[in-house]
């Protein structure tokens, strides 16, 4: 009987593949974190390994090399935080092409505390400088720790400003920065500009630092103000002129002043003047003096003004101080004599002068001048007659020497006929009796 041998193939086995295994986040890209071991007597056969993952992510963060060495990548960082599953199942197999073996490995990450981190290493806040506790409007930092969001991790705030800490304060949560007690640029030496470190800690102490630029803006706060005196407590200046003072004459200076600092402290003086309607009486000077701009002589009989004082600043507050100019009326002082009365000689009286008479007047008849009868003048009348009468020339004074003619309408009736005193008084009585004789003969 003939026996032959014939070779057995062994199969390879994995023999140092532990079940699970740690890893810490953000471990270094191309680390080698196991090598895997074989156990196979047929020492000549080939080895290949392979790996399967689950999930299948973690193929993008894990492999295998031909040797058995299990590798990070080295691409892409493993981020706790940001990974799809922090338990990462590796079904590692070795084949000799003819068997194989395969076993699980499952890799834990784990989360390690990362430091916070600005987004950006430089900042700027500005803000009105104030008295109170103000603060300024809230940094965004961007701050990024990617602890806060699965862990809790929270964040406390310092701020360093060197000499200049003292001034402002920070709130440790938010980190807004606030004045510590008011700000207030009119006092010398407080800066505009202050430039600060801020500082960012989680809870175990890992920190990030910025530079963050403090701007601090004037504001104008203050009104010029004039000042007050014992003979001017309510701001109001009594000041007297002279009519006869001449133009240019300064009547009063008064200084204003402003605690505001730099432009803001800066003021011009103009003066408010209408004394119904006239001209400009005063001018000012840079240095708050007021003077005589108009001849005063026109108010030779006293006059009375209030001229307004304006101080203004660059940021538009006014400041106000009221003049009283006075102009006193002359005065004049009168002298009297006494002349004793002497008594004047009665003087004698004139010899009165009688006036002649004035000569009477003379009237010329007229013929009768026959009116249609009928017509009503208070009795019935039978006629009208019209009679002239001329006064003579006469050379008296107070006479019209050229002839007065005046016609007289008389009224002749019936009734009226035998009695001529009933004529109008301006008629001659002897006329009447010579017409009313003469008109009988023409009749018969």
């Amino acid at each position: 009987m003939e026996i032959q041998k014939s070779d057995i193939n062994d199969k390879p086995v994995l023999s140092n593949l532990p079940a699970d295994m740690n890893l810490l986040e953000n471990a270094a890209l191309s680390t080698s974190l196991f090598t895997v071991s074989v156990d196979d007597l047929d020492i000549s056969d080939p080895r290949v390994f392979t790996a399967t993952f689950g999930p299948r992510q973690g193929a993008k963060y894990f492999s295998i090399d031909s040797n058995g060495v299990i590798w990070t990548s080295a691409v892409h960082n493993i981020d706790y935080d940001y990974i799809e599953s922090t338990s990462i199942r590796v079904w590692v197999m070795v084949t000799d092409e003819k068997e194989h073996d395969e076993q699980l490995l499952t890799i834990q990450i784990k989360n390690q505390n990362e430091a916070p981190s600005f987004s950006q290493t430089h900042y700027s806040i500005s803000r009105d400088e104030s008295n109170e506790s103000l603060s300024f409007p809230l940094t965004r930092y961007h701050v990024y720790d990617p602890d806060v969001a699965r862990d809790g991790d929270v964040h406390e705030y310092f701020i360093d400003c060197g000499t200049n800490t003292s001034r402002l304060s920070i709130n440790n949560n938010t980190g807004q920065i606030s004045f510590r007690d008011g700000y207030d640029l009119d006092i010398e030496g407080t800066p505009t500009d202050i430039s600060c470190i801020v500082n960012v800690t989680d809870i175990d102490g890992l920190t990030d630092t910025c530079q963050i630029a403090v701007n601090i803006r004037y504001v104008n706060e203050y009104t010029p103000f004039f000042p007050y005196s014992p003979w001017a407590p309510l701001r109001q200046y009594p000041v007297t002129v002279y009519s006869y003072d001449i133009i240019g004459t300064i009547i009063i200076t008064i200084t204003a002043t402003d605690s505001d600092l730099t432009e803001h402290g800066t003021f011009y003086y103009s003066l408010v003047q209408t004394f119904n309607g006239s001209a400009e009486l005063f001018g000012v000077l840079n240095n708050g003096s007021v003077y005589i701009k108009s001849d005063f002589s026109i108010y030779d009989n006293g006059a009375t003004f209030d001229v307004l004082m304006l101080a203004t600043d660059t940021g538009g507050l006014i400041g106000t101080a009221t003049i009283q100019v006075t102009i006193p009326a002359p005065t004049t002082t009168t002298t009297t004599t006494e002349t004793p009365l002497r008594k004047r000689k009665p003087k004698p009286p004139k010899p009165k002068v009688k006036t002649p008479p004035l000569p009477p007047p003379v009237y010329t008849p007229m013929e009768a001048m026959p009116l249609p009868r009928g017509i009503l003048l208070g009795e019935p009348a039978d006629e009208r007659v019209y009679i002239t009468g001329k006064d003579p020339p006469t050379n008296l004074k107070g006479r019209n020497n050229s002839r007065d003619e005046r016609i007289y309408e008389q009224t002749y009736s019936n009734s009226q006929a035998g009695d001529p005193n009933k004529w109008m008084l301006t008629v001659d009585k002897e006329l009447v009796l010579e017409y009313m004789s003469t008109r009988e003969r023409k009749k018969n």
